[in-house]
């Protein structure tokens, strides 16, 4: 016979058996299920290697001086550390800036945190420059490529809110300094790709002397109001050249009985729970769907015998019978795999919105799948089939049903 008359039979069984149509979507959602596990984890992969592991804050510790030593002479220690950039005090960390006047008017009046980092801080630039052709007194700043603002702190977090940061770059922007009237100007000479916080993402970066001089400004407005309690013990701040040399440095720094602490953290057990829950579920789904999917096949052909007798009777060969069920297998598979793309696009976007987007360590992080998920399904689509195929005519081989 020829293949086109194969392929027309197969196709036509396929759709007059309803039992087939159980099948398809038994095995869709195998292939689905295995096409959302590795698409979760090698998106994870990606996410942790640019989000996490590239994340400036995650690079930023604060520490105390130690019983033994002063707070100069711990800072001291500090910085001739290995992999640690530079130090400085607490008044270079952190200060609260809001845009008083901007060429984007989504930003006006919309505040943010600017952080002091070295001047030769390693971040990761991916339009502009750093602050190398700059001095470390000039008013500069490096910024999100997508900065997410929001006007509610109460709010719920909106991964779709914010402001693209691309046409500031090389620009200046008019900035107030929190609790005073003091209004600067700033350069946006640099943008990274990092989104660097989960909870708000809002975070700009400038030299830890400038942030030293704003925060200066700001204590001078009311003494009072910030004068030092020498009860309170002030921190200092460094922060070292990657992310993965961190144990390294804690190490170090904790042989002389420094002991830092990273001024971000990650929810470690939250996220190891998400990771693992989903691998369980995708792989419980798979096995699950692959055992239920072989044994429907197999049932299905045991009640197929009179059928194949028939084709038996109206002269078809072994071979014949054999290449109408594998080109139904192979249909099968073909099908299932397009029906598993539709149900794991569905459920990704399901899995963001119910549970990812409500943990805020990982509101930035959306499976997607890619080529090597699709190659996976596909194999999955053929095997699965082929596995019925070959179980099928072991069992039935010694009734000789094809001959």
């Amino acid at each position: 016979m020829k293949i086109k008359d194969l392929v027309n039979i197969s196709i036509r069984n396929i759709i007059r058996n309803k039992s087939l149509f159980i099948i398809i979507f038994m095995v869709s959602i195998a292939i689905s299920s295995s096409i959302f596990g590795s698409s979760f984890l090698q998106s994870f992969d990606r996410y942790w290697d640019t989000k996490i592991n590239r994340n400036i804050s995650f690079r930023i510790f604060n520490a105390i001086e130690t019983r033994d030593l002063s707070k100069k002479e711990t800072m001291e220690v500090v910085k001739n550390t290995p992999h640690v950039l530079d130090v400085y005090d607490e008044a270079g960390y952190l200060v609260h800036m809001s845009v008083h006047s901007s060429d984007i008017a989504e930003l006006n009046n919309l505040s943010f945190n600017v952080f002091g980092v070295p001047h030769e801080n390693n971040i990761p630039i991916s339009i502009g420059e750093n602050f190398e052709n700059y001095s470390p007194e000039d008013n500069v700043l490096i910024c999100q490529t997508n900065m997410y603002f929001t006007t509610d702190p109460y709010a719920s977090f909106d991964p779709k809110n914010f402001v693209d940061f691309t046409d500031l770059v090389g620009k200046e922007v008019e900035l107030a300094l929190t609790g005073t009237d003091i209004v600067e100007k700033f350069k946006i000479v640099g943008l990274f790709d990092t989104d660097d916080t989960y909870d708000t993402g809002d975070n700009c970066y400038a030299t830890y002397q400038v942030v030293e001089r704003l925060s200066e400004i700001v204590d001078s407005v009311d003494p009072e109001e910030f004068e030092e309690d020498p009860r309170i013990i002030h921190p200092f701040y460094f922060m070292i050249d990657d992310v993965s040399n961190t144990e390294e440095v804690l190490l170090s720094l904790q042989k002389v009985k420094i002991y830092p602490d990273v001024t971000m953290s990650i929810d470690y057990e939250l996220t190891d729970k998400v990771l693992n829950t989903t691998k369980l579920i995708s792989t419980l789904f798979v096995g699950v769907s692959i055992l239920i999917s072989i044994i429907i096949i197999l049932v299905n052909y045991q009640k197929r015998n009179k059928e194949f007798m028939i084709y038996k009777a109206f002269g078809y060969s072994k071979k014949n019978i054999f290449m109408i069920l594998l080109l139904e297998n192979i249909l099968l598979g073909l099908f299932s795999f397009i029906f598993s793309i539709l149900i794991t696009m569905v459920v990704i976007q399901v899995f963001y919105s119910s549970v990812l987007i409500h943990i805020p360590n990982m509101y930035l992080f959306k499976p997607s799948i890619g080529i090597e998920n699709l190659y996976l399904g596909l194999i999955i689509a053929l095997i699965i089939p082929l596995i019925s195929i070959v179980l099928t005519w072991l069992i039935n081989g010694r009734k000789d049903i094809y001959a």
